[in-house]
C-alpha cells in the first residue's frame, strides 16, 4: 500500500512539473498542441514532386514510413498570402472519369496534427475523391509551418490559411460542386 502511495505521490509531482514547464514555456504548448515540426521531418518527403514524393533510392524505407508512391496527376502549388506562402497539391479528376463530371467537383482536402499532404493516408483519400464515382478535383494542403508552407501554426493562422485555400479553390473551380473533407476534429478551422 505504501509503495502505491509512493508511485501516485510521485506521477502527481510529475505532472506537476509538466504543467509548470507547459505554462512557464508557451512555445512547448504550441509544439505539442500543433506537432508541426513531427510533420516535416517525419516522415521526409519531397512536397514539389507530387508524382513521385517518397524517399528515391529508399522502397524499403518508404512502404515502412507508409509513404505514398506518388499521385501522377498532382502538380504542386503555392497559394500566396499576406503572411505565409501555402504549399498545396492539386490533383485532377482520373482520365477514367466520364468529360462531363470531371470539372464539377472540388474538394478542399486538410489533414490532422503532425501529418502532411503526402502521408500515405492522405494521398489515399486523394486517390479516391479523384476516381470514380466522385471525379473530384482535390486541393491538399499543409497548413503554415507544416510540410513547406511558410510561418507558425496559432489557431487564428490556420483558420486564415484554410479561409485563403478555400478563396484560391473557389477562384479555380469558378465556384461549382466545392466541399471540404476534414477527417479529423483537431482539423477544427474547417
Amino acid at each position: 500500500m505504501l509503495h502505491r502511495l509512493a508511485a501516485a505521490s510521485l506521477l502527481v509531482a510529475a505532472a506537476a512539473v509538466a504543467l509548470h514547464a507547459l505554462l512557464r514555456w508557451p512555445a512547448l504548448l504550441s509544439e505539442l498542441v500543433f506537432l508541426h515540426r513531427f510533420s516535416w521531418v517525419f516522415p521526409p518527403c519531397d512536397l514539389s514532386r507530387p508524382a513521385r514524393p517518397a524517399l528515391a533510392g529508399f522502397p524499403s524505407l518508404s512502404r515502412w514510413l507508409r509513404l505514398h508512391p506518388g499521385l501522377p496527376s498532382t502538380t504542386s502549388v503555392r497559394i500566396p498570402g499576406p503572411s505565409a506562402e501555402l504549399g498545396a497539391w492539386h490533383t485532377t479528376p482520373d482520365a477514367a472519369c466520364a468529360p462531363a463530371m470531371r470539372s464539377e467537383r472540388w474538394v478542399l482536402l486538410l489533414h490532422g496534427n503532425g501529418e502532411s499532404r503526402c502521408w500515405g493516408k492522405t494521398a489515399t483519400k486523394v486517390e479516391l475523391l479523384t476516381s470514380a464515382p466522385i471525379c473530384a478535383h482535390v486541393v491538399s494542403i499543409d497548413y503554415r509551418g507544416y510540410g513547406d508552407s511558410d510561418g507558425t501554426p496559432t489557431p487564428h493562422g490556420l483558420a486564415l490559411d484554410v479561409s485563403r485555400a478555400w478563396t484560391w479553390m473557389r477562384r479555380q473551380a469558378r465556384r461549382r460542386g466545392l466541399a471540404a473533407h476534414f477527417p479529423k476534429l483537431n482539423t477544427h478551422p474547417a
